[in-house]
């Protein structure tokens, strides 16, 4: 059975709550370079579902998908990186990371990765690009993105001051989903 077949197998499997067949099936898929199987069975390991609690088997499966450019995946390993889990902390691969899935549009990557640029984490400090990645994600519509722009833009911190655009971006973050 080819690698896609066996991810969708074991989507269905997973999605009648039969976790440990549908891992079995992800692993297969997964060894042969299905990407969603990867970030799948990564996620099953780092939630001990259908397999063993084993955050360093998450981040093995979560760094083969990321390696094929899985923007999740990528965003995953950025947060694995940078929290220690299931791999040494390193603030530079988290960066490095968080850059590869921002680059792909993957919400909170573009978030997390303004922070690493607003603080100087994993990267050399700079606050226009942490304002730009913030737009990025509040423009997605994070509302914690939103107020970290609109504080750039009221105190002009990687942007140019501005009030207007500040209320704008802490309204959009006070409206009700």
């Amino acid at each position: 059975m080819d690698e896609r077949s066996l991810y969708e197998e074991g989507n269905a499997l997973y999605k009648q709550g039969k976790y440990k067949e549908a891992c079995e099936k992800f692993e297969v898929a997964g060894e042969q370079g299905n990407a969603l199987a990867q970030n799948r069975l990564g996620m099953c390991y780092h939630e001990g579902i259908g397999v063993p609690k084993d955050h360093a088997q998450a981040f093995y499966w979560w760094k083969m998908a990321a390696e094929q450019g899985y923007a999740g995946a990528q965003a995953l390993l950025g947060y694995c990186y940078y929290y220690g889990d299931g791999v040494e902390q390193d603030f530079e691969k988290a960066a490095y990371w968080y850059q590869k899935a921002a680059e792909q549009g993957r919400a909170t990557a573009q978030y997390n990765l303004g922070l690493c640029y607003e603080s100087g984490i994993g990267v050399e400090q700079d606050f226009e690009k942490a304002a730009f990645w913030y737009k990025q994600e509040a423009e997605q519509g994070n509302k914690d993105a939103q107020l970290r722009l609109s504080k750039c833009y009221r105190e002009g911190i990687g942007v140019e001051k501005d009030l207007e655009e500040a209320e704008y971006w802490e309204n959009e973050a006070d409206k009700d989903d």
